[in-house]
């Protein structure tokens, strides 16, 4: 990693297909050491933030917004060396953290927040099953995972709550997820939300609206879309674009799927963009090709140390296009 990281390899790997934009995306930066209901035990520093940033910059990068970035493949522009912001699922910390680092860097990102959990109005299911393990002992969540296994037909050999949850079927997440909340004992969930307030208000998110900022949806609830119905699919996606329109008043253009995984039946994608529902709909493993002929983009996850970071921005992304695209693999 470290020869792939060194500037020599590095100049011919920026160059490869650099006509098209890149986009990152984030989903929490904090300098407190550990948040409970985040999934990642290492939390992602302002300090690695301004890292990625100066790299970028001192790499000849010009830092533009998704609409931008949309504009300049519209109209056959070069979009070379040109990065567009995004971050996923609405935490405070894009208030209280990131918006000072990006805004001494003139980054207007494009936020893109879950419908269901607006202004702080529920705790994301996944986001609830973190919190519940950190909470519990090893021994009590041994338990809560067999009394759920019992009553939702779920698998009876998971001693982890988080393991348990890949087998939940998206329609009764928040079922369970609730009724595991109330297995483990946690505090009512309306007086915890007004207590920690981990997203954005309401006011905070117009605030940066104010400040050049843009609104995509994220959905309305965070399922797997490989999991679900057409039907599950087509109502996370326009109800969630409907409630954010309605409360900012102003226009969503633009969907990220969560985890990344897209909806099955490609035939919905198709739907959904010549409706005009959506103009690009983005997924999370770049591979160079946002481009205008097919409207599905792809995002370049930077939440990592700046070493590792690096050797994912430009390694990985050439790796997929030029080795996996042409075996119809995917990394």
């Amino acid at each position: 990693m470290k020869l792939l990281n060194a500037g020599v390899v590095q100049k011919p790997l920026l160059s490869y297909k650099s006509g098209l934009p890149r986009i990152v995306y984030y989903h929490l930066v904090s300098n407190s050491c550990h948040i409970p209901y985040y999934y990642k035990k290492n939390v992602f520093t302002e300090r690695i933030l301004n890292e990625q940033l100066t790299w970028y910059k001192k790499n000849g990068y010009t830092f533009i917004t998704l609409d931008e970035a949309v504009w300049l493949v519209e109209n056959n522009e070069k979009a070379t060396k040109t990065i567009a912001f995004t971050t996923d699922d609405g935490f405070q910390e894009n208030y209280s953290v990131m918006a000072p680092v990006f805004s001494r860097f003139n980054i207007k990102p494009t936020l893109f927040l879950l419908s269901n959990c607006l202004d702080n109005n529920d705790l994301m299911w996944n986001n609830k099953i973190y919190l519940i393990q950190n909470k519990i002992s090893k021994e009590k969540e041994a338990a809560l995972c067999r009394e759920l296994a019992q009553q939702y037909h779920l698998p009876p050999d998971q001693k982890s709550i988080i393991a348990l949850s890949n087998y939940f079927p998206m329609a009764a997440k928040e079922a369970i997820t609730n009724r595991a909340w109330e297995l483990a004992g946690m505090p009512p969930l309306k007086q915890y939300l007004a207590e920690i307030q981990p997203y954005l208000t309401n006011k905070q998110v117009s605030e940066l609206l104010g400040l050049g900022y843009s609104l995509g949806s994220h959905s309305m609830s965070h399922p797997e879309f490989s999991k679900l119905t057409d039907t599950e699919a087509k109502i996370e996606m326009l109800g969630s674009k409907k409630i954010l329109a309605e409360t900012f008043n102003t226009e969503v253009r633009y969907f990220s799927y969560p985890y990344g995984k897209r909806v099955p039946n490609k035939a919905v994608e198709s739907e959904i963009l010549q409706a005009g529902a959506y103009k690009i709909l983005l997924g999370t493993k770049s591979n160079l090709t946002n481009n205008l002929r097919n409207k599905i983009w792809e995002r370049d996850k930077m939440e990592q140390e700046q070493v590792k970071s690096q050797f994912w921005f430009t390694a990985i992304p050439v790796f997929r296009n030029t080795v996996l695209r042409p075996l119809g693999l995917y990394l």
